[in-house]
C-alpha cells in the first residue's frame, strides 16, 4: 500500500509552500531538494536568480500572511522592508513619474535568501514536515497498473557520496536510485523541471509548451546605504519605455542596510556590464540620473552579478488528456514568468492556495485531483501570463509583434497610468490591484477606472 505521505520536489518559496498546505492534509510531508539548506540565509545554487531584487508582490503576501504568518514577523526583524506603494517609491513608468500617495499597498523588499529562509522556518517546525537534501529526483515510481505516480526515484547528488551517508541515520530514503513512496508527488523544481521527460519514460504525453522569449539581461549589486541619504523615497523603479528606451534600473531596500541595484537590458540593444566603471555608465543611459546620481559615490557591498535570458515559459498540464493520478506540477515548473515583473513568488503563492482548495474537495488526493487542480492552476496563471508577455513584446526581437487587442491593450493601459500618475486614486489603486494580482484586468474596465481614463488628456502619452 502506498505510504501515506505527500513529496514535494523543489525547496524554494513555491515547494515551500505547497508543504505547509500539504501538512494540513498528510501526515507526513517531505521536501526533496538538490541543494543542502544553509543554516543561515544566503545564496544557493538551486535559486541562482536570488541574486536580482526580489520583490513580494500583494497577493504573495497575503497568501503568506495566511499560511505562515510568522514568515513577515521573522523577514522584518531581520531588516526587510514594508514598502508603502506608492508613496515610498519613486517610481518612472511608461507614462511619466507616479503620483505618490498611501494607498493599502504593502511591498516586501528583502533579499530572496531571507525571505525563503523564513518561510523555510516555519514550515519546517510544523509536525510531519521533513527534508532530503542533496538529492536529485530522477523520476517517477508508478503503480502497478501503471495509472497512478506512487512516489519517485532518487539518487544523492553530490560527489562524497560515502561521507555525506555517513552522517545519516541508517534506512533514510533517497540514496543512489531509492525509491521513496509518497501517495502524492507535487512537482515545484522550477523552470529546469524534468517533469516532460518523466511522464514521457512512463508512456504518458508531454505537455505544450510555448515560450515567449525576452532576451533580457540583468546585472546586480549591493551598496550600503549612503549615511545621511537625503532623497524622500526608499525605493527608486525607473522602467523602460520601448522600443525607444529599453533599459531599466531599480534601487530596493533590502536588510543590513543595503540598497539592492538591479540593471535590465535586452540582447538587441546592450546587457548591462559587470565591471564597476560599465555598470555606472550603463546606469547614466536610463530615463532618469536619478540612480547613477545615487550610486555613484556608494560603497559597493560585493561583486557584480549577471542573468540572462529568462524567457516566459509555459506548459500545458492542463490540456494532456492521458496523465497519471497523483501526480501534480506548480509553479515556474508550470509557469515562469520572467523575473523582472515580479510575479513568480505570488503566483507560486497563489498556486499553495488552489491545491488547499482541491485538496479539500479531495481529501484523500485520489482520482480527479491532478486534472482539476492543473486547470485551475491554469485559469490563476493566465493573467500575469498575459501581463508578462503583453509587456515583453513591446521589444524588439523575432517574436511575433503584438497584435491589435495587445495594442489596444497597452495604449488603455498606458492612459490610465497617466491618470494614475495625475492623482487619481481610484484608478491608481485599480491598476496597482491588477499588477499586485488581488484583481484581474477586468477592474480596469469599471465605471470609476474606465471613464476618466477614456476622458484623460495629455500630451504624454
Amino acid at each position: 500500500m502506498t505510504e501515506n505521505r505527500a513529496l514535494v520536489i523543489g525547496g524554494g518559496i513555491a515547494g515551500l509552500l505547497a508543504a505547509r498546505v500539504l501538512a494540513d492534509h498528510f501526515p507526513r510531508v517531505t521536501i526533496v531538494d538538490r541543494d543542502r539548506f544553509p543554516a543561515v540565509p544566503e545564496y544557493r545554487k538551486g535559486v541562482p536568480q536570488s541574486r536580482h531584487v526580489h520583490l513580494l508582490a500583494g497577493a504573495g503576501r497575503r497568501v503568506i500572511h495566511r499560511l505562515v504568518p510568522g514568515a513577515e514577523r521573522r523577514v522584518v526583524e531581520a531588516g526587510g522592508v514594508l514598502l508603502r506603494v506608492p508613496q515610498d517609491i519613486r517610481w518612472l513608468n511608461s507614462a511619466g513619474w507616479s503620483a505618490r500617495f498611501p494607498t493599502s499597498h504593502r511591498f516586501l523588499s528583502c533579499s530572496r535568501e531571507l525571505l525563503e529562509a523564513a518561510v523555510r522556518e516555519e514550515v519546517l517546525a510544523l509536525p510531519g514536515v521533513e527534508t532530503l537534501e542533496g538529492r536529485e529526483v530522477t523520476g517517477l515510481a508508478v503503480a502497478a497498473h501503471g495509472r497512478s505516480v506512487v512516489g519517485v526515484t532518487a539518487r544523492e547528488r553530490h560527489r562524497e557520496r560515502g561521507r555525506e551517508r555517513a552522517q545519516e541515520p541508517a534506512g533514510t530514503p533517497g540514496g543512489d536510485g531509492d525509491d521513496i513512496a509518497a501517495r502524492l508527488v507535487v512537482d515545484a523544481s522550477g523552470r529546469a523541471s524534468g517533469a516532460s521527460g518523466w511522464l514521457r519514460s512512463l508512456g504518458f504525453p508531454a505537455p505544450q509548451e510555448k515560450v515567449v522569449a525576452d532576451f533580457f539581461g540583468y546585472a546586480s549589486r549591493l551598496y550600503r546605504v549612503p549615511p545621511g541619504h537625503g532623497s524622500d523615497w526608499l525605493a527608486l523603479h525607473l522602467e523602460a519605455d520601448p522600443p525607444a528606451q529599453q533599459r531599466l534600473g531599480v534601487i530596493y531596500p533590502i536588510e543590513g542596510d543595503l540598497w539592492m541595484v538591479t540593471l535590465v537590458g535586452t540582447e538587441n540593444d546592450a546587457y548591462p556590464p559587470t565591471e564597476e566603471s560599465g555598470f555606472l555608465d550603463f546606469a547614466k543611459t536610463l530615463r532618469s540620473p536619478e540612480l547613477y546620481e545615487a550610486i555613484q559615490d556608494a560603497e559597493p557591498a560585493g561583486p557584480i552579478h549577471a542573468f540572462r535570458h529568462l524567457e516566459n515559459r509555459r506548459r500545458f498540464y492542463e490540456k494532456l488528456r492521458r496523465r497519471p493520478e497523483g501526480f501534480v506540477v506548480l509553479g515556474d515548473a508550470a509557469c515562469a514568468f520572467n523575473p523582472i515583473y515580479g510575479q513568480g513568488m505570488a503566483m507560486a503563492a497563489e498556486a499553495a492556495m488552489v491545491l488547499e482548495r482541491c485538496l479539500r474537495e479531495h481529501p484523500d488526493a485520489g482520482p480527479g485531483l491532478a486534472a482539476l487542480f492543473q486547470k485551475r492552476l491554469a485559469r490563476k496563471s493566465s493573467v500575469p501570463w498575459a501581463i508578462s508577455t503583453g509587456r515583453s513584446l513591446r521589444y524588439p526581437s523575432d517574436e511575433p509583434p503584438v497584435g491589435m487587442v495587445g495594442r489596444a491593450a497597452f495604449h488603455y493601459i498606458r492612459r490610465a497610468l497617466a491618470v494614475s500618475n495625475s492623482g487619481n486614486r481610484q484608478v491608481a489603486e485599480a491598476l496597482l490591484n491588477v499588477l499586485h494580482l488581488i484583481d484581474t484586468p477586468a477592474a480596469l474596465l469599471r465605471p470609476r477606472v474606465l471613464v476618466p481614463t477614456l476622458l484623460h488628456k495629455s500630451g504624454n502619452i
